[in-house]
C-alpha cells in the first residue's frame, strides 16, 4: 500500500469463497486518516497465484469528529464538527446543511436540520436549540452532513444534560462579636431527605 506518508507492505491470510471469490484484511494501523491510499495485490501465495496482476485500487478512511458539549436543562447545546470533507476529497469550506437525531435518554428519537452551517478546513461549529431537549439525562446526538464526502462511519457523539436544582431557601445569621479572629454563621436550610442523596 502507499499514501503520503510512504510505502508499507504486509502479508495477510486470504479467505477463498465455493464460488471463486475471496476477501482479506487490511491492518487499520497501517491506513493513515484523510489520505488517499493506493492497494496492490501483488500475489495470492504459492498454492493460489504466486505473481498476479491486478489493477491498484485507491480508498479512503476518514475519521470525522463530533464533540458535543454537556450542559445545563434549559440552555442551547454547543457542539463542533471536524474533519468534514465534499465530495472532491478536500475539506470542507463553505455552507452545508447538517442534518442530525437526537436520541433522548428514554430513546425517543427526533431528527433536525441545522441550516446554513459555514464549514472553513473541514470544520464547524453551532448549538442545538433549547426546545430539542425535552429530557435530563444522557443524550446522543448523530449526524451526516448533506453534500459531504460519502461514507459509512458515524459522526457521533453523547452529552449529559444536567437538571437545575430547585432553589433552596437559606437563612443566614452572623452574631456580633468583638473578637474578630472568630465570627459564628449559623445557616438554617430546608431539610433534605437521604433518600434524594442517594
Amino acid at each position: 500500500m502507499t499514501s503520503s506518508n510512504g510505502n508499507t507492505g504486509e502479508t495477510t491470510s486470504l479467505l477463498l469463497n465455493p464460488d471463486r471469490t475471496g476477501s482479506f484484511e487490511i491492518d487499520a494501523n497501517l491506513v493513515q486518516k484523510n489520505v488517499t491510499t493506493t492497494l496492490s495485490i501483488t500475489s495470492l501465495g504459492d498454492k493460489v497465484c504466486p505473481d498476479i496482476q491486478v489493477s491498484p485500487i485507491e480508498f479512503i478512511a476518514t475519521g470525522p469528529i463530533a464533540i458535543v458539549t454537556d450542559t445545563c436543562e434549559g440552555e442551547e447545546v454547543s457542539l463542533s464538527l471536524s474533519d468534514i470533507f465534499d465530495p472532491s476529497f478536500t475539506r470542507a469550506n463553505g455552507i452545508y446543511d447538517v442534518n442530525y437525531t437526537i436520541t433522548a435518554p428514554s430513546n425517543s428519537e427526533t431528527t433536525h436540520t441545522a441550516s446554513t452551517i459555514n464549514f472553513t478546513a473541514g470544520s464547524a461549529t453551532f448549538t442545538i436549540p433549547t426546545e430539542q431537549i425535552t429530557e435530563t439525562g444522557e443524550y446522543t446526538f448523530d449526524f451526516e452532513v448533506d453534500n459531504g464526502f460519502p461514507m459509512e462511519c458515524d459522526i457521533s457523539d453523547t452529552a449529559i444534560i444536567t437538571a437545575i436544582p430547585e432553589a433552596i431557601q437559606l437563612d443566614i445569621l452572623v452574631n456580633n462579636s468583638c473578637n474578630a479572629t472568630e465570627i459564628d454563621v449559623n445557616i438554617n436550610a430546608l431539610h433534605c431527605p437521604m433518600e434524594n442523596i442517594l
